[in-house]
Parts: C-alpha cells; sequence; structure tokens
C-alpha cells in the first residue's frame, strides 16, 4: 500500500525518513560544518556514528552560537556549540508516535533507530508535511508554505 492510500495511524516512520544521513566529527571547524549543510543541502547534522550520536548542530546553531557572538568559524569546533539532545524513534514506529515526541519535547527532528539500536535515518517536520498531508490531497497552499519554513 502506498504511504497516501494509508491513514496516519498506518503510515510507519520508516515509511517517510530521510535515509541518507551526514555524520560529522566533534573535532571539525564550524566552517566544515557549514560547507557539508550546502553540500548535502540539509539544515541538520548529527555528530557521531551511525552507533553513537554525541548531540547534533543546526544551521540556527552556527547562526547564534558562531555568527551572532562574532567567534571565528574556521576556529570554532563542532563540540564547542553542539546541542546535546537527542531524541528518537524506531523504524516500526507509526508516525502518530513520532508526532508525538517531535510535540513532547518540541522538536523539529527525530533520530531513527533499527531494532538493535543502529541510526539509520531522521525523521522531521517536513518529512511529515511532504509525505503525509500534501500526499493526502488536502488544500496545500498553507501547508507548502510551512514545508518552505521548515526547509
Amino acid at each position: 500500500m502506498k504511504v497516501e492510500e494509508k491513514y496516519a495511524d498506518e503510515i510507519l516512520v520508516q515509511d517517510i525518513m530521510t535515509k541518507e544521513m551526514h555524520f560529522v566529527h566533534a573535532a571539525i571547524s564550524i566552517s566544515e560544518a557549514a560547507k557539508i549543510t550546502k553540500l548535502h543541502n540539509c539544515g541538520i547534522l548529527p555528530v557521531g556514528s551511525e552507533y553513537r550520536v554525541k548531540g547534533f548542530i543546526t544551521e540556527r546553531d552556527i547562526a547564534l552560537r558562531v555568527v551572532a557572538q562574532g567567534k571565528n568559524a574556521y576556529e570554532t569546533l563542532v563540540g564547542d556549540i553542539i546541542s546535546p539532545e537527542i531524541y528518537s524513534c524506531f523504524l516500526h514506529n507509526n508516525i502518530e508516535t513520532a508526532m508525538d515526541e517531535m510535540r513532547k519535547y518540541r522538536v523539529d527532528h527525530l533520530i531513527v533507530k533499527n531494532v538493535g539500536e543502529k541510526i539509520v535515518g531522521m525523521i522531521s517536520f517536513k518529512n511529515l508535511l511532504e509525505n503525509i498531508f500534501c500526499k493526502k490531497n488536502f488544500n496545500c497552499s498553507i501547508l507548502e508554505n510551512l514545508k518552505e519554513i521548515s526547509a
């Protein structure tokens, strides 16, 4: 059954998650991290590996914790500004469970793990907008605007 034919409680995280993730090491510079976000068109980078994430670095972290504070992006390391809060869900969870976790922790992304606890992807607010609401043939004008905001 295609995603657009399922109800929200039937759609699994694995159906809509982003599988391609770009992990970075805490010892690289903010400048290098920013280049990676640009190269891969992503706004968030997990810090660590597929077996252990220490936290995240986001475009917002770079803007507020480096640029706005006048720090040098070539000298400041990812580990210096990492956001250590990590929230996750599992491949087999339905998207309602994922949305509940996002709402509970007030985040717009979750790490996705398999049953062996290996990190296999990420699910975001943007994934939900793109794959659920708009594919269900809702009037997407408002949702398209929200999707652009979350990009």
